[in-house]
């Protein structure tokens, strides 16, 4: 055995004389193996060297991710509290502070937001999103939508096109840009946003519905009420079951679904409309002076709305009572140009105007007009309605040189603004073409509408009353002039439209008549004078 051992220890083998350890077989191995093991062992130094620098690395990036999102945190935390001192600015809550000291506020928030900006989108989103509520809740609407459209472009870089932070914000942009009667732009922000929230959360989600609701909104605003009215009441059966009949949500909704109510009651001559409006509007009226307090601006605007309901079926005084509270409470807790301070001047004016207080609607209008193109500009929509109500109050004082004043700068800017179909565009020209009439002028009342008629008669709905209304202000032009043989077709075509639209026993389709006998009249055609007269008569029931 000895010769043998001696022999493998000459060969760097293990000797069998003892037990051989670990490490004495592995020296045993690396002294035959000399080369081998050094090029391996430089593999395996690389191999551990790799690793010990992925590990530092890995520890550092942890430490990093784990800073990264402790700040986003601490911003997303900031920009929550900021925003909650900044809810203060809605006019709901701040009640009468200067209006101009909290612009103040906010335009030197925007400048060291682009002094400093941001270092993540998501944190860029909710400091922009912020600012622009804030101006919003002032009426800084322009100032708003440039906050706003920084929010969405920071939304897109940090979440994309799809995700409903991203949606949201296009509905807020979209929102102002209504404000300020850039309709077809809103629209189609809404458009997107309501598909996106379908797609992503549902329909029946909190998110679509709202983005449905502001949808309706802007429908009702550009001046068609009948899809407003579809969206709405879409929304309401939705808000209803998912939130239940006090949510604010479903209240909310109620409030605009009443307003569009009310307004196709009054144009469609149906009590059964105004009093559904009636019944939605007492509900939220009830609901606000429970939870917001009686002097609340959001009751107020509620309350407004229920008396141009009350107005409309005729209950003059009850509508007049609720007004002048109204008015003078938003003079007391709200700025003086606030938008709906200028709101509840227009619509007690109107009121004034039928019980025959003219002159002090007239002045109400004329303040609200003022305040309303100082905070917005003479082409804004509310701008438009206060001059054409102001210019009917001219009219109605026989001061027609005052109405064509008003109006002749203002039709270009309304149908620019709301395009010539628009229910507003069709009025102010009527009321321009009635003053030219009345002021003598009765040459350019016939070439006004008469173009009106060429122009916008073909694209409206064939039972629009607008077909009629055209028709018959140019008919009194021309009967204004004496072309009693003129006006006879255009007046028999207003007599029919009339009928099928509003019903013969109608105002207006008895004044159609009227005028037809008076026209045959005219002519010296007795018979037909009287079978017409008759006929208007017999509508009135008498």
């Amino acid at each position: 055995a000895l010769p043998a051992d001696i022999g493998r220890y000459l060969a760097d083998e293990p000797l069998e004389a003892g037990p051989p350890s670990g490490l004495y077989r592995l020296r045993k191995f690396a002294k035959r193996h000399t080369a081998a093991l050094a090029a391996g062992s430089v593999a395996a130094l690389a191999l551990v060297a790799f690793a010990g620098t992925s590990v530092a690395y890995a520890v550092h990036a942890e430490r990093q991710r784990a800073e990264i999102e402790t700040q986003l945190e601490r911003s997303k935390e900031l920009a929550a509290f900021a925003t909650g001192i900044l809810d203060g600015i809605d006019p709901a809550v701040a009640r009468g502070e200067d209006r101009t000291m909290l612009l103040r506020m906010l335009e030197a928030s925007i400048s060291r937001v682009a002094a400093s900006p941001p270092r993540s989108p998501e944190v860029g989103y909710e400091v922009h999103q912020m600012l622009g509520e804030g101006l919003y809740d002032i009426a800084a609407f322009d100032r708003a939508e440039e906050q706003f459209r920084l929010a969405v472009a920071e939304s897109l870089k940090a979440f994309g096109p799809d995700h409903t932070t991203t949606l949201s914000a296009k509905v807020e942009l979209a929102q102002a840009l209504a404000e300020m009667s850039r309709y077809d732009e809103a629209d189609t922000l809404l458009h997107e946003a309501v598909a996106g929230f379908r797609e992503s959360v549902g329909p029946d989600n909190e998110a679509t519905i709202k983005a449905e609701i502001a949808l309706g909104a802007t429908e009702r605003l550009r001046g068609d009420p009948a899809v407003a009215r579809e969206m709405f009441e879409s929304a309401l059966t939705k808000s209803s079951r998912v939130f239940g009949d006090e949510h604010e949500t479903t209240m909310s909704v109620r409030n605009s679904l009443g307003v569009i109510l009310g307004r196709l009651g009054e144009e469609t001559g149906t009590d059964e409309l105004l009093r559904s409006a009636a019944a939605l509007l007492e509900s939220v009226v009830t609901y606000q002076a429970r939870e917001l307090g009686e002097d609340h601006p959001h009751l107020l605007a509620t309350r407004n709305n229920l008396s141009e309901i009350y107005s409309k079926l005729g209950e003059i005084d009850r509508a007049i009572a609720i007004h002048e509270h109204v008015l003078a409470t938003k003079r007391r807790v709200l700025e003086p140009d606030h938008p709906s301070t200028i709101v509840s001047l227009n619509n007690l004016a109107s009121l004034y105007k039928r019980v025959d207080r003219q002159e002090e609607g007239r002045a109400m209008l004329e303040e609200a007009l003022a305040m309303c193109e100082k905070a917005f500009g003479p082409t804004d929509r509310r701008s438009l309605i206060l001059t054409n109500n102001l210019s009917e109050s001219h009219l109605i004082a026989r001061r027609p040189a005052d109405a064509i004043a008003l109006l002749e700068p203002a039709v270009p800017r309304c149908i620019e603004t709301l395009t010539e179909r628009n229910v507003l565009s069709l009025v102010m020209t009527r009321n321009l073409a009635g003053a030219y009439r009345d002021a003598g002028r009765i040459d350019d009342a016939i070439e006004l509408m008469a173009a009106q008629l060429d122009r916008v008669d073909p694209v409206l709905a064939e039972n629009d009353p607008q077909r009629a209304q055209i028709r018959l202000t140019l008919c009194k032009s021309y009967i204004a002039a004496g072309r009693h043989a003129d006006s006879l077709t255009p007046l028999h075509e207003a007599h029919t439209l009339f009928c099928e639209s509003l019903g013969a026993e109608s105002e207006n389709a008895k004044e159609a008549a009227a005028l037809i006998a008076d026209a045959h009249t005219a002519l010296g055609e007795t018979d037909e004078a009287d079978r017409w007269r008759s006929l208007a008569t017999a509508a009135d029931g008498e």
